[in-house]
């Protein structure tokens, strides 16, 4: 069965990740931090990440640039190197499309 990390802080998104996956082993986190510590501890098939992110659970400051910055530090190095098979950064936030294509 596949493993799925969804990083979300949106308690309405998070609902309709654990119905919509309701079939798979999936793990939900709030946070970049919280992120981290579960991906070090274990492996996922497949990562889908909020754009919006506070950086801690203990910060209120969420950021466009906490999801981009862990997206392309954490995320893109296991797709690159096949550790894990597919992610997807999403969000309900207007941004240019420039700004988020790999360089």
């Amino acid at each position: 069965m596949e493993k799925i990390l969804v990083v979300e802080d949106n308690e309405v998104q998070i609902l309709w990740a654990e119905k919509t996956l309701s079939d798979y082993t999936t793990t939900v986190v709030r946070s970049v931090e919280e992120a981290q510590v579960v991906m070090e501890k274990g492996s996922f098939d497949i990562i889908l990440c909020d754009l919006e992110l506070p950086f801690s659970s203990q910060s209120h400051n969420v950021s466009w640039y906490n999801g981009y910055c862990f997206f392309e530090g954490n995320i893109i190095p296991l797709l690159e190197t096949g550790k894990i098979k597919g992610a997807s950064l999403i969000s309900n936030f207007e941004q240019p499309l420039s700004l988020f294509q790999r360089r």
